[in-house]
């Protein structure tokens, strides 16, 4: 059995700490003294692009300190502000891509819950 990641990182409030780190996050390097409450774990961003214009992005996160909403893992999905009027054949194209991005976000979904089923154990 692998021992639990950690990670140790500086804290303004709380000194430096070591925390469990989840297997899926990034890692925090180069993490600038903050506070505890804004520490957050991140998996890898996940960009949705239509003609190389990002759309959305999706990534695992969790903030296990944070006083408000959840501390649980959860998918953070973020829509950029892209707008454009098309025509039919951009509609089409847009409408193809979204079906790609449903595919993809439902393998996430799937990943997010085997996470949460390991969470809950």
């Amino acid at each position: 059995m692998t021992a639990p990641r950690t990670v140790t990182v500086p804290t303004l409030d709380h000194g430096t700490i070591t925390i469990p780190e989840p297997a899926w996050c990034t890692g925090h390097t180069g993490h600038q003294p903050g506070y505890r409450v804004d520490i957050t774990h991140t998996g890898p961003e996940h960009p949705f692009a239509f003609e190389d214009q990002v759309l959305l992005v999706a990534m695992l996160t969790q903030a296990p300190f944070t006083p408000t909403g959840s501390q649980e893992t959860g998918l953070y999905v973020e829509q950029t502000g892209h707008a454009r009027t098309l025509d039919p054949a951009g509609l089409t194209r847009l409408a193809a891509a979204f079906v790609i991005y449903a595919t993809h976000l439902r393998t996430l979904e799937r990943q997010l819950s085997t996470i949460k089923a390991g969470e809950a154990r």
